[in-house]
C-alpha cells in the first residue's frame, strides 16, 4: 500500500482523546487514524452485506432483534423494550 500524507481538521477534544488512545496502544497517531479508517471501511462493507442479506425482513422485526442482541451483548435488560 502506498501512503499519502494528508492534513485534516479535528475538534481539539477529539484530537486529545485520539493522541491519548494512540499512546495507550503504543502506536503513532497516524497508525491509530489509519486503523480507524480501515475499521470504518470494514463496517460499511458489513452494513452493505447485511442490507442485502436481510432485504426481506420487516424493519420492525429487525429493530426488535437488534435491540435484543444489543441487550444480550451489553447486558442492558431494557434494550429490547
Amino acid at each position: 500500500m502506498v501512503a499519502q500524507k494528508v492534513s485534516i481538521t479535528v475538534a481539539a477534544e477529539l484530537m486529545r482523546w485520539a493522541k491519548s488512545a494512540a499512546r495507550k496502544r503504543r502506536t503513532t497517531l497516524s497508525a491509530f487514524v489509519a486503523e480507524a479508517l480501515e475499521q470504518q471501511r470494514r463496517h460499511q462493507a458489513r452494513e452493505k452485506y447485511l442490507k442485502k442479506a436481510l432485504a426481506g425482513i420487516p424493519e420492525a422485526e429487525l429493530d426488535r432483534k437488534t435491540a435484543q442482541a444489543y441487550g444480550d451483548i451489553f447486558g442492558e435488560a431494557d434494550a429490547a423494550e
